[in-house]
């Protein structure tokens, strides 16, 4: 049994209404920003379908250009969305899930979690903060029943990455790969899914290496003019 919050109701009532199984499904209009309409959302989806057991934040928004060109409006609407949003959505869906003693939190943050990226500073700053979020979450949360997972994909073959390559030798993530990830994460438990699972690994040996090797690698693999 699924709920779809967009900003674009229509969307999210035809999406709930294209989803396989018996259901019941629910679509409907969310604006993340709004904790009052988040929580009003998270009403109706137990209303319709029974006690909330997996809130999967994935909206957010990804500005690309070089920082100092960036609209101070649009940085704090990036903060808004992909942090503060989040930050509230999780809040709700916890003060649900703890006096029941289980749920999980699935978080969509990014592999630019774990690095920097020339032309998306603050893109990568919010993604930061959504992996050192989880990471708090998950120590205060211990023993309570709830997991909280962390989902870290590459450059994703969306309209968010429209324009953009992944680097050289490096494929676009495709949709249903970040879905399979989040699905591993709810039958497994898992902390933090990588898509595809290769990155990990690079992205955590990369993280002690000397910075000079690491600009070298960036260079190697033009991750360094992905935006």
């Amino acid at each position: 049994r699924i709920a779809i919050g967009d900003l674009d109701g229509d969307v999210a009532q035809a999406e709930a209404a294209a989803l396989p199984g018996a259901g019941p499904h629910l679509g409907a209009a969310l604006d993340v920003t709004d904790p009052a309409g988040f929580a009003a959302f998270l009403d109706a989806a137990e209303d319709a379908l029974g006690p909330l057991d997996v809130l999967v934040n994935n909206a957010g928004i990804m500005i690309v250009e070089p920082f100092l060109e960036e609209d101070p409006a649009l940085t704090r609407r990036e903060v808004e969305i992909n942090v503060l949003a989040l930050i509230s959505g999780t809040q709700l869906a916890l003060k649900r899930m703890v006096p029941r003693q289980r749920g999980h939190i699935v978080n969509i943050a990014s592999a630019a979690g774990k690095t920097g990226l020339a032309g998306e500073a603050t893109y990568c700053a919010t993604k930061h903060a959504v992996v050192g979020f989880d990471e708090s979450l998950r120590i205060e949360l211990r023993g309570t029943g709830v997991d909280v997972s962390t989902v870290m994909p590459g450059l994703a073959n969306t309209e968010l990455a429209a324009g953009m390559n992944a680097g050289r030798g490096v494929a676009l993530v495709e949709p249903q790969e970040v879905a399979d990830g989040i699905v591993e994460a709810l039958e497994h438990g898992t902390p933090e899914v990588f898509v595809p699972k290769r990155i990990g690994p690079l992205l955590r040996v990369q993280s002690v290496l000397p910075r000079r090797v690491r600009d070298l690698i960036a260079k190697g693999f033009q991750t360094d003019k992905i935006a």
